[in-house]
């Protein structure tokens, strides 16, 4: 998949925010960015998948993409654009589980993990 134009990234953490994820996601789309991770980890599946649905239509009106830090079948429940994975996750079990028109990154700590990347399969 290609990178959203511009590659502008926004990551999200409730927990420094001054204001409601909603009002935030909002006005980084209205300023030009087309790309937010949800990366509220610390918030049970049960909670993340309604917050990436609700962020979701927001992204859309603006032609942006948002994808979920975490688990790609996480990810696919919450209809999002993809999934940043830990390090030491399979990036081919989740590009076979969201498929070719998903976003998938993974955090890399070191240059055996950088190497180990297969760029057919990690955006």
């Amino acid at each position: 998949m290609r990178l959203p134009n511009p590659p502008l990234l926004i990551v999200t953490d409730r927990r420094q925010a001054r204001r409601g994820l909603p009002e935030i996601v909002g006005a980084a789309l209205n300023g030009g960015c087309r790309w937010i991770s949800l990366r509220e980890k610390d918030l049970p599946d049960d909670e993340q998948v309604p917050l990436a649905r609700l962020l979701l239509p927001l992204a859309r009106r603006h032609g942006a993409r948002l994808t979920l830090h975490g688990e790609a079948e996480l990810a696919k429940l919450a209809g999002v654009d993809g999934v940043h994975l830990s390090s030491g996750s399979d990036p081919a079990e989740a590009r076979a589980l969201l498929g070719a028109h998903k976003l998938i990154g993974v955090s890399i700590h070191t240059a055996t993990e950088a190497e180990a990347i297969d760029p057919a399969t990690v955006d």
